[in-house]
């Protein structure tokens, strides 16, 4: 069963399903020229760039299979991507997406959440953790996440009128005309 929620739940603004993806890879590349120039006075093999250019690759292998609908698959290879590199927040992100895809709604927030440990100014992630939490019927949490949002962007249209909706259904009719105005002018 869809909702037009799920509708809302988007990778990117840019081609492709990782926004960090190109930046890992980046990464990695620039690692590999730095440790190649270091190790060529040592007999010792460049091991950085090999991993972290592996898990730029298990991250494209991932995209590719969620925009073929083989979101286990696409888990699988960003859980082999926090493994190499605990610390991206694409993985994190994309495997949040691939799981509440299946249905995996509080892991994908669990996912969402470790993504803003990493990267706390990313709407996206905010918009996709609320959409999550909403759909588990947290409204708090989901307050919370649209509250982030316009912390980021205090102009974000969308987040007033969803955390409107959200304060009027635990009774803070208050807070929700206050959101509500807010949406219509921003100025308000």
């Amino acid at each position: 069963m869809s909702n037009d929620s799920d509708k809302n739940i988007v990778p990117s603004e840019k081609p492709g399903l990782s926004r960090y993806s190109s930046d890992l890879i980046k990464r990695g590349l620039d690692l590999a020229n730095k440790s190649q120039t270091v190790n060529s006075k040592s007999s010792q093999p460049a091991q950085v760039p090999t991993i972290q250019a592996e898990a730029g690759e298990l991250l494209k292998c991932g995209n590719e299979e969620y925009n073929k609908g083989d979101y286990q698959g696409a888990i699988n290879d960003y859980t082999q991507v926090l493994r190499i590199n605990p610390s991206s927040a694409s993985a994190y992100y994309n495997r949040g997406m691939a799981r509440y895809k299946l249905g995996d709604k509080q892991g994908a927030i669990n996912d969402y959440t470790q993504a803003l440990r990493i990267n706390p100014n990313d709407a996206d992630t905010y918009k996709n953790r609320a959409i999550a939490r909403y759909k588990l019927g947290d409204k708090q949490g989901e307050i919370d996440d649209y509250t982030q949002i316009l912390r980021i962007n205090p102009n974000n249209v969308e987040a007033y009128n969803k955390r409107s909706k959200a304060r009027s259904v635990l009774g803070d009719y208050q807070g929700a005309i206050d959101d509500s105005l807010r949406a219509a002018n921003p100025e308000y």
